[in-house]
């Protein structure tokens, strides 16, 4: 059934991680020129939310302490290496330090976005130093894996059958959590006919990955698309390998996103049969 532009609603959604320091400005330009074409679109920075509405929250680093102490009383650490065992160590010696960090968190936030504070380079350099002591504490609670605001790294994912693993698992997967408890809400208030998920850095994959996911199996009737200077870096492997297509997305765009995708809107809206748009690769059910 034939829709208008503004009942197709796009919703554009950047993954984690990527700093909350510096805006991708991509999306902005693309929201403006889909919205000048009279498409009803919007965007939404997850990463960020990750970040300053999620992880560094006072309730779920305590969440996080609790499940570090647990996993050192199971012993879960023993092959760490010596730097991991050294975080351990001060944790256990610095308890108290290390919670008045998590206490202070949202005011540390909140320093980092006076004009006056972020300036003044003693106390920007000790609350930057703060935030990356939490976020190596949500490392370790997550252990093998390490992430900061712009690195991601996995080490015991090493082909499609261990990374399908560490999706879907939210013990091992620290994004779940969130999307489950935020971006959920996030995709029912906005009703998306389309999902676009850019990813910009290989960093960002895994949160992208688990995003597709987890929308393709709570929406799945809404379209998704990956977009993002990453995506052109991985198309020979993607498109060699169609069930990624089945499992997270469908259809990717593999160059600047404004003309391939306002003619994707324009052929899913209208029933049209999206191979026809350049620069896109799609998959067909059929």
């Amino acid at each position: 059934m034939m829709t208008n532009g503004t009942s197709y609603k796009t919703l554009l959604i950047f993954p984690p991680v990527w700093t909350p320091v510096t805006p991708y400005l991509a999306f902005p330009i693309l929201v403006a020129y889909l919205r000048n074409k009279g498409l009803s679109t919007k965007q939404y920075d997850a990463s960020l939310d990750f970040f300053t509405r999620y992880l560094l929250d006072p309730d779920t680093l305590l969440g996080i302490w609790e499940r570090v102490n647990n996993r050192r009383k199971s012993n879960d650490y023993s092959n760490a290496p010596e730097e991991t065992k050294g975080l351990l160590r001060d944790l256990e010696t610095n308890e108290s330090q290390w919670l008045e960090r998590i206490s202070r968190v949202t005011s540390t936030l909140d320093l980092l976005r006076q004009e006056h504070h972020f300036f003044h380079p003693g106390t920007c350099i000790r609350a930057q130093s703060d935030l990356y002591h939490l976020l190596n504490l949500a490392s370790l609670a997550y252990y093998p894996l390490s992430f900061t605001f712009n690195t991601f790294h996995a080490p015991d994912i090493h082909d499609f059958s261990t990374l399908l693993q560490f999706l879907d698992d939210p013990e091992r997967n620290p994004f779940l959590t969130f999307y489950f408890n935020m971006v959920a809400r996030k995709l029912e208030r906005e009703h998306p006919c389309l999902v676009g998920i850019s990813v910009s850095t290989s960093h960002q994959l895994i949160g992208a990955l688990s995003l597709a996911r987890f929308v393709k199996k709570r929406m799945p009737s809404v379209h998704v698309a990956f977009g993002g200077r990453h995506i052109p870096r991985l198309q020979e492997a993607l498109k060699s390998n169609p069930v990624f297509f089945s499992r997270f997305c469908d259809s990717l765009v593999l160059d600047n996103g404004e003309r391939p995708l306002h003619a994707l809107i324009d052929c899913l809206r209208d029933g049209r049969d999206p191979n026809i748009v350049p620069n896109l690769v799609h998959f067909s059910k059929d």
